[in-house]
């Protein structure tokens, strides 16, 4: 069983690690960041169904029982992917920040 998932998208610079690490501690959930997620199990070059396949199995091996995932989906086909072979998230978080800084 998979645990109840977050997502929190937006540009460089948008807060998301802000944003990520104060809900987490907030809600007791741990933050998987999903740039760091695809550097550690050796995934850059993957394609998406690879990444995302592998991030759902890893899911899968969660104790905790909330998991906020920073960063992800990166487009429509990893969103598209993640719930049609997992589940829906229980919140997406949007993030923007000004053109002029990003």
């Amino acid at each position: 069983m998979l645990p109840q998932i977050s997502w929190i998208v937006g540009p460089k610079i948008s807060g998301k690690s802000s944003l990520g690490s104060a809900l987490a501690e907030r809600t007791n959930a741990k933050l998987l960041k999903f740039c760091e997620f695809r550097k550690k199990h050796g995934l850059e070059n993957s394609d998406d169904e690879t990444v995302v396949h592998a991030l759902i199995q890893q899911l899968a091996l969660e104790i905790s029982p909330r998991i906020l995932i920073e960063d992800f989906p990166q487009n429509t086909y990893q969103a598209k992917f993640f719930i049609k072979n997992s589940v829906s998230p229980s919140r997406v978080f949007v993030l923007s920040c000004s053109k002029d800084l990003s």
